[in-house]
């Protein structure tokens, strides 16, 4: 790929490529870039996609367990069904992202930046969601399946910016600081904040 036609610097970028059910597992793919790609049931686990960026991108059922994903952009991608099971997302940044039905469990998301990020139906038991800003834009946390998850210091922004519905924590924290204000909910009594 680095002699190809798809390189741009040193960087690949893979734009309008059908790639349904390709085995990428264990590869280094950092810096790759997948713009209006198809991926899904690809499988990519075990794979270094530190800074990838996937544009616009289908991964409806790829398979990214124990992937690198730190310093990653996900931009209105779709994740319907996907595997991110011990994934990182060190510092990456999602915006316009649909996750349903995937599996997270033990996923980390520590310092990421969401924006516009829909988790909707997902196993999320185990993830670590620390330090997250989703102060801009729609965010939305839906019927989540969560046990040991960890919220701690996430920033949710204004009250009218990250909405979570039906959620019911069990030994869940959602660590919030002095300066945030989160609206009543029908729900409010199925919700736990903790920590700051």
């Amino acid at each position: 790929w680095t002699k190809s036609e798809w390189t741009e610097g040193n960087k690949v970028v893979l734009e309008n490529e059908v790639m349904y059910k390709l085995d990428f597992s264990g590869r280094n793919l950092s810096q790759i870039t997948f713009k209006h790609c198809d991926l899904s049931r690809s499988n990519f686990s075990e794979c270094d996609l530190h800074g990838a960026t996937f544009e616009d991108t289908i991964l409806a059922y790829a398979d990214f367990e124990k992937c690198n994903l730190n310093y990653s952009v996900f931009e209105r991608c779709d994740c319907t069904w996907t595997d991110f099971n011990h994934a990182t997302f060190h510092h990456s940044r999602l915006d316009g992202a649909y996750f349903m039905c995937g599996c997270l469990t033990n996923t980390d998301f520590t310092d990421a930046v969401m924006k516009h990020t829909t988790f909707l139906h997902n196993n999320m038991i185990g993830t670590k969601l620390c330090n997250v800003y989703a102060g801009d834009g729609w965010n939305w946390i839906v019927h989540p399946i969560i046990h040991q998850t960890d919220f701690t210091g996430m920033v949710l922004g204004n009250t009218t910016l990250c909405g979570f519905q039906n959620l019911t924590p069990r030994s869940g924290t959602i660590g919030l600081d002095e300066d945030t204000d989160v609206a009543p909910d029908d729900n409010d009594e199925n919700m736990i904040f903790g920590g700051d």
